[in-house]
């Protein structure tokens, strides 16, 4: 459907080697339809809890388990807990792969910590 009609495709954030395939698969499609497969916008959905440092974003997985009531590991199991600087890093191949948009998965409550690390210091790593 994606080849057929969409102008974007939105996914979320899985290993390297899975995306990769996923735009070998997508590609193969576009070709069905005569279509170049960079017509298409990629966006990347991603979870994350941001902190200066690890031990930080470790407390800010405590902190939103015990106000949201979802258990710890359950949450480490979404959101990557992690810093600007390495969340960049693994965002990075993704940006080189051709994902033009970082969708930030923001459920409340709301994450202005994350919201405010992500928008200082993650995105402009991503645009260098």
């Amino acid at each position: 459907m994606v080849a057929e009609v969409a102008d974007g495709w939105n996914t979320f954030l899985m290993p390297e080697e899975e995306y990769r395939h996923k735009l070998e698969v997508l590609a193969g499609h576009c070709n069905d339809f005569g279509r170049d497969p960079g017509d298409i916008r990629k966006q990347l959905s991603v979870s994350m809890i941001l902190g200066e440092t690890v031990a930080e974003a470790d407390d800010r997985v405590k902190e939103r388990a015990a106000t949201t009531g979802i258990d710890e590991d359950l949450l480490r199991g979404r959101f990557m807990a992690t810093t600007p600087e390495r969340f960049a890093d693994v965002l990075r191949p993704f940006r080189e792969m051709g994902v033009g948009d970082f969708l930030m998965v923001a459920r409340p409550p709301v994450d202005e910590r994350t919201m405010e690390l992500f928008a200082k210091q993650v995105a402009p790593r991503l645009n260098d």
